[in-house]
């Protein structure tokens, strides 16, 4: 097992690979560093991830999330470099119990599940990205959360699903659907119409 502290750690190279095992993230854990070339994977085939009350940021360049089906997280920063990517293995989930920042870059293919709050930044990269579940609880994460698209409002171009037990998402800024085919839907749970929601072809 590693078991870790309040501090941070960078991994570059190959990025993060455990088969076996407890893994005990730090307070900062970097999956390749942001700004640099890195080329780092997040691929866990077996052991335990405990990602504790800690960030875990994916820097870099592209590189590939495969973990056979889902794995969890507290706080996670997307920040790539600019029109780089993240892929999800088709038909995975990153899951985020507390907050996701997608700062710069992109997500493809598999599924972001927040079970707390979301935000956009100016500088994410306009392009197609992996759905975006919205699915917190006062059991997991939260039961209300928030989606925050401030000067980024036309940027996520991922189809939307709100699917929760209970509570609300509160969107905190204008939202744009200008993607073709991109989807806004409402399973369980409310979504206030509080600010402008548009969709636009």
């Amino acid at each position: 097992s590693f078991a870790a502290g309040d501090y941070s750690l960078t991994l570059r190279g190959g990025g993060y690979n455990q088969a076996a095992g407890t893994f005990n993230a730090p307070g900062q854990l970097n999956i390749g560093y942001p700004g640099s070339s890195d080329s780092a994977d997040f691929i866990k085939t077996g052991g335990t991830f405990n990602p504790g009350f800690n960030t875990v940021t994916f820097g870099g360049g592209g590189a590939t999330y495969n973990v056979g089906t889902s794995e969890t997280f507290y706080n996670v920063i997307m920040n790539k470099n600019s029109s780089q990517s993240l892929t999800i293995t088709a038909g995975q989930f990153m899951v985020v119990t507390s907050t996701l920042t997608l700062e710069d870059g992109r997500v493809y293919t598999g599924t972001l599940e927040a079970r707390g709050n979301v935000t956009v930044a100016p500088t994410w990269d306009n392009g197609s990205n992996g759905p975006l579940i919205f699915s917190g609880s006062s059991a997991s994460g939260r039961a209300d959360q928030t989606f925050d698209l401030t000067g980024a409002a036309a940027l996520f171009n991922g189809n939307i699903t709100v699917d929760k037990p209970e509570g609300e998402v509160t969107l905190l800024s204008p939202l744009t659907l200008d993607l073709a085919g991109q989807d806004l839907t409402v399973t369980s749970g409310t979504w206030p119409l509080v600010n402008t929601t548009t969709k636009s072809f």
